[in-house]
């Protein structure tokens, strides 16, 4: 089933910036919950992370027809360098079928002595777009 949805979503997503707008009403949320494992690198100090956590995602067409796609990721890992990890990754999409704008905020979190990450990303249909990534610790 989890290997279906993961197919099945990106589907969802091109039938959404497809679809014409709806009326007032809005759709139920769908929601699903499963194991992910992710791979990450910090900048700071070069460490590639391997993490397995909880991905949650969240797709919504909004009373307005603005399609709504949210994810987020917990996990927890451990570096090439021996240092542990958790991860919180959150994404959020809004598309409709004039715009779309997307977030990545990517924090890569140590235990221990290693240096903090995060980066954050966003991008709209008009070609604007900030990349910002910060290193703490």
């Amino acid at each position: 089933m989890r290997t279906v949805i993961r197919f099945l979503t990106p589907l969802a997503l091109l039938l959404a910036f497809l679809a014409p707008a709806g009326t007032a009403t809005a759709a139920p949320a769908d929601s699903e919950r499963f194991v992910a494992f992710v791979g990450s690198l910090n900048t700071c100090n070069g460490e590639i992370v391997q993490a397995e956590g909880t991905m949650h995602i969240v797709i919504k067409v909004q009373k307005d027809g603005t399609f709504l796609f949210r994810f987020n990721l917990h996990a927890q890992g451990v570096g090439d360098q021996g240092n542990e990890y958790v991860i919180n990754w959150n994404r959020t999409d809004r598309s409709n079928q004039n715009s779309f704008s997307f977030t990545d905020r990517i924090l890569v979190i140590s235990k221990g002595s290693a240096p903090n990450f995060a980066f954050i990303f966003h991008s709209d249909s008009d070609g604007n777009f900030t990349f910002d990534e910060d290193c703490r610790g």
